[in-house]
């Protein structure tokens, strides 16, 4: 069937209007969900979750079933698709050793994966938005919780170049993070005065720029 000029424009606009009703509805499907994460991110998060899913097992094996839960679901938490962090979250959870011996192999374990899940989680950190940066606000905390002490030294050289550049929300997330741990006998302390300023400065900032 051949169409008029007059059919045509008639065809033409009522695709136009089912097209329009259609984007609202596309829109409403997808809403609420969370953006996809890039590629690096992705491979940063799947690489993490490894990680700790093999100190979790470890903790498995070594009578620290708590433990191993808490970081199980933290590896999950980075990466749902992770069958191992599944699997050794349904053998874990309980009470861990008191043993002296136990704990002192514990730390050990902790401290040797922690140099290996810190920097990764500083990394991930980075790759967080300019602002709005609450969901990549919690990977320079549990950098410190994993290991302090280079996290510690990752801070210091990295938050005058990201305050340089005017990153106020991540100079602010970064250095907050870092209050809890700072030590007055650590090589640092000498500039963490400067650090204090600096976290005031960032804090005023956002503020000044937070909706009212």
């Amino acid at each position: 069937m051949r169409l008029t000029g007059k059919s045509m424009r008639t065809f033409t606009t009522s695709l136009i209007v089912i097209l329009l009703l259609l984007v609202p509805a596309a829109a409403q499907k997808g809403k609420g969900k969370p953006a996809a994460d890039n590629a690096k991110v992705a491979q940063l998060k799947q690489t993490l979750a490894t990680e700790l899913v093999a100190f979790a097992d470890w903790c498995v094996k070594n009578k620290f079933p708590g433990t191993a839960l808490t970081v199980a679901q933290e590896a999950t938490g980075l990466d749902a698709e992770n069958k191992k962090a599944g699997e050794v979250a349904a053998k874990a959870g309980g009470e861990d050793s008191s043993d002296e011996a136990a704990l002192k192999s514990l730390a050990k374990k902790r401290e040797s994966s922690g140099k290996k899940i810190g920097p990764m989680y500083c990394e991930l950190f980075l790759e967080g938005p300019a602002t709005a940066r609450k969901e990549y606000d919690v990977y320079i905390v549990r950098a410190f919780e994993w290991d302090a002490e280079n996290t510690d030294k990752w801070v210091e050289a990295n938050y005058k170049s990201a305050w340089g550049d005017k990153k106020f929300a991540l100079v602010g997330a970064m250095l907050a993070a870092a209050l809890p741990h700072q030590k007055a006998e650590s090589k640092l302390a000498k500039g963490y005065p400067e650090r204090a300023k600096v976290l005031r400065e960032c804090e005023a900032k956002q503020a000044s720029v937070a909706p009212l």
